[in-house]
């Protein structure tokens, strides 16, 4: 067998998955302040959460990878000017995306974690989170 053809053609089919398989959904991004990041059941709450903070003046968004390999690096390149930061927002105490969305933004933005374990995220908690990031009151996250 040749392994460097093999070699040379999962390197192939590696990096064409990474530069054409990125899928994520924006809602609300243009103009917002802070970016919440989530997938799954963390997303639709955090849908919620992005209307609910608008009708009180709150200017967030929400970036939904719906693949998480590759990583929608792409989804990060056009933030809009004054964001504040990233809300990562997970059932998971360790943060499984903390990393993966530093390296997408190459640690030029604030990211804070609204992190979870036992129970699903609120709607409201989510909104007073931010309202708090937003007030100075949360530290950066700390990604392990």
């Amino acid at each position: 067998m040749d392994y460097s053809a093999y070699d040379a053609m999962v390197r192939k089919k590696f990096s064409d998955m990474y530069h054409n398989e990125q899928r994520w959904e924006n809602f609300m991004t243009d103009d917002a302040e802070l970016i919440l990041t989530a997938y799954g059941i963390s997303s639709r709450i955090c849908r919620s959460a992005v209307r609910r903070a608008r009708e009180a003046g709150m200017k967030l968004g929400l970036i939904r990878p719906i693949t998480v390999w590759p990583y929608p690096k792409k989804a990060f390149e056009n933030l809009p000017e004054g964001l504040k930061g990233l809300v990562t927002v997970e059932m998971s105490l360790s943060s499984q995306m903390g990393l993966d969305i530093r390296l997408a933004t190459e640690y030029k933005v604030p990211l804070y974690g609204y992190l979870t374990s036992k129970y699903v995220p609120t709607t409201q908690g989510i909104v007073d989170f931010c309202r708090e990031v937003l007030a100075g009151d949360v530290k950066e996250l700390e990604v392990y």
